[in-house]
């Protein structure tokens, strides 16, 4: 800046004459100079902090001498061309380009690394310790806190999140972060530290809401072999301790990650079997025997999965997932229409067949005409059809199944109460359903 002010006067970096135009001047070789210090320091600077800044900006920067050079020696050699403004504006701007492209990975609420840049860096074949963090309650947290001190809460609780794991943590979604990490333990360690942060919120706005964290973690590639996968076991972990009123970290195992992938390979069965021709989808009938006549009275179905590529898949298993999945209804009324099939072809054998409803079953709005429907496409009557259900639709909605129990009832339709006594149903309720037997 000095020899730019002095060279108004001197002319020692340059000055023009009207009639040649530009010359140089006798100190024309200090801006060369000036150049090589500047790129020099930036290099040895980025390089001393390299472990704090991105890999692709460290590599920006020291490529800047190089292009500051080439640019330098066109304007040495080529004195006619003006361009050493060039030579540090170009690298310059490519810099610059590269750091916002490197902020934008950055999440601008709580200066943490964003699920983007999680993704990119785990389908980079990382290996070691991945866990998701989740502020429990957060609902009541806000009630509690207000607006404005929950956000102050989120920012310094990312804000320790990053001193505890530098350029390792990351924003997921409101209450939900991740970290990575080499050691279990270090994550381990880092939960009293974020619970001072919350304390020290909380008692400033004397607040005594509950906050728990709820942190799950798995080790990749053992666990998991990319992000999805890895969210996937971490969503699943995440729902089965959510009950838990306090702090909870749960290191997933490799037992753990076998189930996920037998429920997943249910899962695709129930998807492909739950339909009408299949053969692996069977109902297997229990008779129910007269002693005192000698007679087949009635039967009752039992649904079976059977020879799959997985082999054998027990009731418990496939109805659970079905629950799980959002399945349920369809497998009542596939079953439902194999009872109808198997009564229409031989409807001397017996009188009734008896087949379980789960509640989401009877909660649907269009069960009574769906049932309707079936039975008179196979020209049955309702009293071929006794519906058994369990003490679990005395739980939610009570008004409803009665509603729908009490239609279909009207319509001729028998209805078991079945495993009477392991559930928390009453008789007050039992009264006002219209049950014909209690098993």
């Amino acid at each position: 800046m000095l020899f730019v002010l002095l060279n108004i006067k001197t002319g020692l970096l340059f000055y023009y004459n009207p009639a040649t135009g530009y010359i140089r001047g006798d100190f024309k070789n200090i801006t060369y100079g000036m150049s090589f210090v500047y790129a020099f320091s930036m290099v040895v600077i980025v390089i001393f902090n390299r472990k704090n800044i991105a890999p692709r900006v460290v590599f920006v920067f020291v490529l800047y001498p190089l292009v500051s050079f080439s640019i330098t020696a066109i304007q040495y050699f080529t004195t006619y061309f003006v361009m050493t403004g060039i030579s540090s504006f170009a690298p310059l701007m490519l810099i610059y380009l590269t750091v916002q492209a490197d902020l934008i990975e950055y999440d601008i609420s709580t200066n943490l690394l964003t699920e983007r840049f999680l993704v990119h860096v785990l389908e980079k074949d990382y290996r070691g310790f991945f866990a998701v963090i989740s502020v429990d309650n957060y609902n009541n947290i806000q009630e509690s806190l207000g607006v404005d001190n929950t956000n102050a809460l989120i920012f310094n609780f990312s804000k320790k999140l990053a001193e505890l794991f530098p350029k390792q943590a990351f924003h997921l979604s409101t209450n939900r972060f991740a970290v990575m990490s080499n050691s279990i333990e270090k994550i381990k360690d880092a939960v009293p530290f974020l619970h001072e942060v919350i304390d020290r919120i909380k008692l400033e706005n004397e607040s005594y809401c509950a906050v728990n964290l709820h942190i799950v973690a798995l080790y990749l590639p053992e666990n998991a072999n990319s992000y999805h996968s890895a969210m996937d076991v971490v969503n699943r972990m995440l729902v089965r301790i959510s009950d838990k009123d306090c702090d909870y970290f749960e290191v997933c195992t490799d037992t753990y990650v076998s189930q996920i992938e037998r429920e997943k390979s249910v899962l695709k069965v129930l998807k492909r079997e739950l339909r009408i021709d299949s053969d692996m989808f069977q109902i297997y009938l229990q008779p129910i025997y007269s002693v005192k006549t000698g007679k087949l009275l009635y039967a009752e179905v039992l649904s079976r999965l059977l020879d799959t590529e997985i082999g054998d898949i027990t009731p418990y298993e496939f109805v659970h997932v079905a629950e799980k999945y959002g399945l349920i209804e369809n497998l009542g009324m596939v079953a439902f229409e194999k009872v109808c099939q198997f009564l229409s072809e031989y409807s001397d054998s017996v009188q009734a067949v008896s087949i379980n409803f789960s509640v989401h079953q009877i909660k649907s709005p269009t069960i009574v005409d769906d049932v309707l429907a079936m039975i008179k496409r196979y020209n049955l009557i309702p009293s071929n059809i006794i519906i058994e259900m369990t003490e679990s639709i005395f739980i939610d909605d009570f008004a409803v199944i009665r509603e729908r129990m009490i239609e279909l009832a009207k319509n001729g339709f028998l209805f078991y109460l079945d495993d009477f006594g392991t559930g928390y149903s009453n008789f007050a309720n039992i009264v006002e359903l219209p049950f014909s037997t209690i098993k």
